[in-house]
């Protein structure tokens, strides 16, 4: 058995090498494959993002910070497809599409009328609401309005009478926002009914949808819209069992759903604008996908469906030509449906051992197993500089009981949240056990610490990359 999963590993190896790398075999079988030999499938893949119904009337503060905000910040997409109706709360909206701007682009689209699939918004009305999220909301973000929203339809005559009058009057406004004749055709999916089929269809939910965002990056799709984002809980508070997204705010706020993990790994090293490279899998059981990114490094994502494990040789992954542009080491991630990384703040995990580094006359090169029934994403890291160490917590009793723990904040440009230790010694190990909670803010209340026993507290920060000191 050993000695046949070891020819399959090599058939792939081998195999891989007809999508236009150049094959070289090492005294020992190996086979590499130069990347910057690959063929261009695309050239200016935008990224992934999600959908956004900004109805978050209903969420408390602590659950609108630490749960959607701080969730969106690390799963970090490209851009937010927002559904604007007449009626939102600008309250409360205008914080989330600020906060979302941080690291995305805000494409938003009216929500059409079903019972008059024809009647377009007023293009005046549209760019009175624009100009003010952009000039007076500060919201700069705003790249893109889309003239149609979700499955509505319009005659092409409408719909282009409607984006030249609204374009006309975006550019009197001296707001660089484009108009689009529709939402993205790649929009792939959502949750369904997360009750069919049990924890374990939707614990493989992340496979299905991630074959399909694979095959959409190698057709040449300039962006993917792949799903919404959370269920918004409605101005009520009272949660709708049949809406869908990576987890749901309204039913428990610290829970989600095993999507999330999968996805949250596409978003996050998915990166755009990068180039995409043509991978073309030999086996129907593997599915690959190529990028580039601008500053070099780069990004394969590898979907094993099948029931054995699969070695992939890479040499010079997102160096060019040569090791010289190397950045940063190559980082493994893996989404196993039969463990599901679930973590009581959903924190996306830390990534795996890394990638076993092999030497060749021509330069350095990666060496990677993907196991059975697995969705792996590999990037050579450009940023592997962790935040600066919290080194004083202020710590006080609050008003309501527990104790109130204040901070400096870090500075980092890259700063995605902090995560929160207790332990009853202060000798840490920082396990996912002692951390009670992760915060976007600078401060987190411990409503409930253990009576009769001295607490200690630890803050780590965390990066976009997921780099933090220990």
């Amino acid at each position: 058995m050993k000695t046949q999963v070891i020819r399959r590993c090599l058939l792939v190896c081998a195999a891989l090498c007809l999508c236009g790398g150049k094959r070289r075999v090492k005294d020992d079988g190996a086979t590499w494959i130069e990347v910057d030999r690959f063929t261009h499938v695309q050239k200016d893949f935008r990224g992934i993002g999600f959908e956004v119904w900004p109805d978050v009337g209903g969420m408390s503060t602590r659950a609108f910070d630490d749960v959607l905000i701080k969730r969106w910040r690390e799963i970090n997409p490209n851009h937010a497809l927002v559904h604007h109706t007449w009626s939102w709360n600008w309250d409360r909206v205008v914080p989330l599409l600020k906060a979302m701007s941080r690291h995305s682009e805000i494409w938003l689209t009216t929500v059409a009328s079903r019972e008059e699939p024809e009647a377009l918004p007023d293009p005046a009305r549209i760019a009175e609401m624009l100009e003010r999220l952009v000039n007076k909301e500060n919201v700069t973000n705003i790249t893109t309005y889309c003239v149609i929203a979700g499955d509505r339809t319009v005659t092409s005559a409408a719909a282009e009478t409607f984006s030249k009058s609204l374009g006309d009057r975006l550019k009197a406004a001296q707001l660089d926002i484009r108009v689009v004749a529709s939402v993205p055709e790649s929009v792939l999916s959502s949750l369904g009914d997360e009750s069919k089929g049990g924890e374990a269809a939707a614990a493989r939910l992340p496979m299905e949808l991630a074959e399909r965002m694979i095959d959409a990056v190698n057709r040449g799709e300039p962006v993917i819209t792949c799903m919404p984002f959370a269920d918004m809980p409605p101005e009520s508070g009272v949660p709708e069992p049949d809406r869908e997204g990576l987890f749901g705010c309204g039913r428990d706020e610290q829970r989600a759903r095993p999507v999330y993990y999968g996805m949250g790994l596409f978003s996050k090293y998915i990166r755009g604008p990068a180039q995409v490279y043509e991978m073309k899998s030999p086996l129907p059981e593997l599915k690959l996908a190529l990028l580039r990114h601008h500053d070099k490094s780069c990004m394969l994502v590898a979907l094993n469906k099948g029931k054995e494990p699969l070695l992939i040789q890479l040499r010079e992954l997102g160096t060019g030509a040569h090791d010289r542009d190397m950045k940063g080491s190559l980082r493994i991630h893996l989404y196993r449906p039969d463990e599901v990384p679930e973590h009581p703040s959903a924190d996306l995990p830390a990534c795996e051992e890394p990638a076993r580094i092999t030497n060749s006359k021509k330069g350095n090169g990666f060496r990677f197993s993907v196991p059975a029934g697995t969705l792996l994403t590999a990037r050579a890291m450009s940023d592997e500089e962790p935040p600066e160490r919290i080194r004083s917590i202020d710590v006080s009793k609050a008003e309501d009981g527990g104790n109130l723990l204040k901070w400096q904040p870090v500075v980092d440009k890259d700063l995605c949240y902090y995560r929160v230790y207790r332990m009853n010694m202060p000798d840490f190990r920082f396990a996912k056990k002692e951390q009670i909670g992760s915060t976007i803010g600078t401060q987190f209340l411990d409503g409930d610490p253990p009576s009769g026993k001295k607490s200690y507290y630890a803050v780590l920060a965390v990066d976009l990359s997921n780099n933090t000191v220990r």
